[in-house]
């Protein structure tokens, strides 16, 4: 298994960078234990509410930190795929990785997340970021919540949802893709935001083989 690391922080970079500079001890203890070959890539940060200068220059330190210890981890930042078209600046890192739900998409079904996603999000990432590897760090579909235009949730949707995003991915096969998320996130505010699962307290929602894995 390969892994993609986050340092999560909230709030601003200047707050936090006690806690990142620690969390970077921690990744290197990681490579040390696991193999550089484990990780594709270190993200400061996932869609921090702080300016872009301020996170990507976190992103510049971080990346010199490990470069420093001799590791070559490619290191950047993850925020929204509309974020990333509205500042270039998140284009700096060693990657470009954005969260892209097609469920925020007032005009997509849940059977087009794949076709929207390769079809329309990487090509505009790929104009706005020329040159840069895309990585994905989350797509997926909420199986309860408030319906948004031809956006429905529910666990048929999430599980069709997730199938054409995993046949849409044949396409383009040079962008890394996640799917979002293992287990539902119980602790966040709305029905939308908790219900992306693919478990529900460690209790599959789907079928891997029958759903999400099918024929395409």
């Amino acid at each position: 298994m390969q892994i993609l690391a986050g340092i999560y922080f909230n709030g601003p970079v200047a707050a936090a960078n006690g806690q990142i500079d620690t969390d970077v001890l921690t990744f290197q203890n990681a490579v040390k234990t696991f193999g550089v070959d484990r990780y594709v890539g270190l993200t400061v940060g996932n869609e921090n509410s702080d300016s872009p200068e301020n996170i990507m220059n976190k992103v510049g330190q971080v990346r010199d930190i490990l470069r420093g210890a001799g590791i070559n981890t490619p290191v950047s930042t993850v925020h929204t795929w509309v974020a990333i078209l509205n500042n270039n600046l998140f284009c700096n890192g060693d990657f470009v990785a954005a969260n892209a739900h097609a469920y925020y998409d007032y005009n997509t079904p849940a059977d087009q997340t794949g076709n929207w996603l390769i079809h329309n999000v990487v090509p505009m990432l790929r104009n706005t970021c020329p040159n840069k590897q895309i990585m994905i760090t989350e797509s997926g579909w909420p199986s309860a919540g408030n319906v948004n235009g031809a956006a429905i949730p529910s666990l048929e949707n999430e599980a069709s949802s997730l199938l054409n995003l995993n046949c849409a991915c044949r396409d383009d096969r040079s962008v890394t893709v996640f799917a979002f998320e293992y287990d539902n996130s119980l602790w966040k505010g709305t029905d939308v935001e908790r219900s992306f699962g693919l478990f529900d307290n460690d209790i599959p929602k789907l079928e891997y083989n029958g759903d999400i894995l099918a024929h395409c």
